[in-house]
């Protein structure tokens, strides 16, 4: 009988195959036909050609051409059925250095061949241990000391980066006093320093100074400076702390608006003098760890992006990227430099944005509900509870808002005197400030801004408002922020989006605010997000009250939180997996 039943089994199984019948082969992706232009060829043979399109790998059959075996080559191809039928082989490939890339104006700035437009379709790659990548973000190509770059009539067709990028220095772009260039520079230095000036008529002049002598550059080219034993200071230029001094060297140039000063230093000793700038050096020792490990974290992501390549620069001197050399160095922000020395936080082998800020309001806030539109929104960078217990609740509504903001909490920062405040303004100039304010930020972000047309809000012309009637929270986070706000005025509806749109709204120039140990600070736009707001009174006296708590964007690491955890005896490891939790704690980069 168990024979039998064996064979009833194959015999049921053999019926089931010839049912269901051999699986389906996979079929391979095409690609669709067409012409692609600046590929990276990596290989051509026996008649299979690999090219790198689009961002990936392809292999196509190829009759065309003789064997190229680990090409470094960028090629025309026109595909068609998922094979070659024709090739343009493109030659003029030279060895330079990427000094700046200017996307705006389409053209690149070489060492050694000057400026060059760069055609359309133009394309950076990188090859790294065989593999071959596209770089998308191509102002970080100033990060490499030296690529290949394939020019044709004088015009840009393809980069490559051959090598490992340059990991330890940085590029600082340091702001004038009215935007990126100065209309001269002056400077000396505390040991003997050497400059190399190129003058309009092209010469080169290499001269040594000793320390203390001051130097004008006002009508030469360009020029770099250098102290190897001490420090540079820019005379014309003033920070909190008067005359910054910088380490490792300037290169100063001169454009069209003015001249561009950028300090190229190690990336470490940059981050003495951010630390000191974005956080007081008598905040705890883990607290300043942490901010080192978010400084460096953020200046390796912004450094991969160099958004201020145009100028040859990674990053600039502000709060546009972090604040650098507003407040010099000390020894504690040395200390913590240090003490982290070459750690950062990193996610899916990429370093984060680590944001940070200055106090929270008990809640920090999802990034897309900040930063409405742009990107996504990562598990590192989630709204919660600033506490050491769970307490996770939902913000979302007016009534449950308010609730948080008038019971007592027991959260890291409720000490500080950010962590509540007030303000009160009269209707009659909050809603002057309003239109005036509608008028300037509808042109910089247009899309922030929606006219009521109908039952709808569309993006549209914005009229003058008049003296707004009404002033309600369209939508809140489930962390408090406010996301859409809308404004009824005399004449017109608005509908404004966004964190940062809705904060420059309000507030008087240098409005007061009061904090919550009654003392009094003023200042130009909203603290935060994170507020209420209420009309009282009537006619010409009414006003509107605001109540509110945290100041700044409220994404990421909440400084005085940071503090306060320090004070408790967190590590600064522990601090970082709080604020940023589903990262790693890289050591070496």
């Amino acid at each position: 009988m168990a024979i039998k039943k064996i064979l009833w089994a194959v015999a049921f199984l053999l019926l089931l195959i010839i049912l269901i019948g051999k699986p389906e082969e996979e079929k391979t992706e095409e690609l669709p036909d067409g012409t692609y232009e600046n590929v990276y060829l990596i290989s051509l043979k026996e008649e299979q050609m690999k090219v790198v399109v689009g961002g990936r790998e392809w292999e196509l059959f190829c009759p065309l051409g003789e064997n190229v075996e680990e090409s470094n080559r960028i090629v025309d191809i026109t595909a068609e059925k998922n094979q070659i039928s024709g090739i343009v082989w493109k030659e003029g490939q030279v060895s330079d250095q990427v000094e700046a890339v200017d996307s705006t104006k389409g053209v690149i700035r070489l060492k050694k061949y000057g400026t060059l437009p760069v055609e359309e379709t133009w394309k950076a790659y990188q090859v790294k241990e065989g593999e071959v990548e596209t770089i998308k973000e191509t102002g970080g190509l100033i990060n490499w000391n030296e690529v290949d770059v394939i020019v044709i009539d004088g015009t840009v067709n393809a980069v490559i980066a051959k090598k490992e990028p340059e990991e330890k220095y940085i590029k600082v772009l340091i702001q004038g006093e009215t935007g990126e260039t100065h209309s001269s520079v002056r400077i000396t230095a505390s040991k003997e320093f050497q400059t190399v000036i190129e003058t309009e008529d092209g010469r080169r002049e290499t001269k040594t100074f000793p320390a203390g002598e001051e130097l004008t550059i006002q009508e030469e080219k360009s020029g770099e400076i250098t102290c190897e034993t001490g420090k540079i200071r820019i005379l014309s230029v003033k920070r909190a702390a008067g005359y910054p001094e910088y380490r490792g060297k300037l290169m100063i140039r001169k454009e069209e608006q003015g001249y561009v000063i950028v300090n190229e230093l190690l990336l470490e000793e940059y981050l003495y003098s951010v630390v000191s700038s974005e956080m007081p050096s008598s905040y705890p020792e883990n607290a300043l760890n942490a901010q080192a490990v978010c400084a460096r974290t953020y200046a390796l992501y912004q450094r991969n992006r160099s958004y201020y390549s145009e100028f040859g620069a990674n990053v600039d001197d502000s709060v546009n990227s972090q604040v650098y050399n507003n407040v010099a160095e000390t020894k504690e922000s040395q200390k913590a430099v240090k003490t982290t020395s070459e750690q950062y936080l990193e996610y899916e082998n990429q370093p984060i944005p680590a944001y940070f800020y200055s106090t929270s309001c008990g809640y920090t806030s999802d990034a897309s509900d900040v930063w409405i539109g742009e990107g996504e929104n990562p598990p590192y960078l989630k709204g919660h509870f600033q506490g050491e217990e769970e307490k996770e609740r939902d913000l979302s509504s007016e009534k449950a808002f308010l609730a948080f903001l008038s019971e007592e909490q027991n959260c890291f920062e409720k000490e500080e005197n950010w962590f509540r405040w007030k303000a009160e303004f009269p209707l009659e100039e909050l809603s002057a400030r309003i239109n005036e304010r509608i008028e300037a930020l509808r042109k910089e972000s247009p899309t922030h801004y929606l006219l009521k047309n109908g039952k709808e809000y569309v993006r549209q012309e914005i009229p003058t408002m008049g003296m707004i009637k009404k002033m309600e929270v369209h939508e809140r986070s489930t962390g408090g922020v406010i996301k859409e706000l809308i404004l009824e005025g005399e004449n017109a509806s608005v509908k404004v989006i966004g964190e940062y749109q809705i904060r420059k709204l309000f507030c008087l120039e240098n409005g007061q605010f009061t904090l919550q140990d009654g003392s009094a600070v003023y200042s130009s736009m909203m603290p935060s997000g994170f507020f209420a707001m209420e009309m009282q009174g009537e006619g010409a006296e009414t006003k509107v009250v605001f109540t509110g708590g945290g100041y700044g964007h409220g994404v990421g690491l909440s400084q005085n939180g940071a503090k306060a955890m320090a004070k408790l005896k967190y590590g600064y490891e522990d601090i970082l997996n709080f604020y940023y939790p589903d990262v790693t704690l890289v050591y070496g980069y």
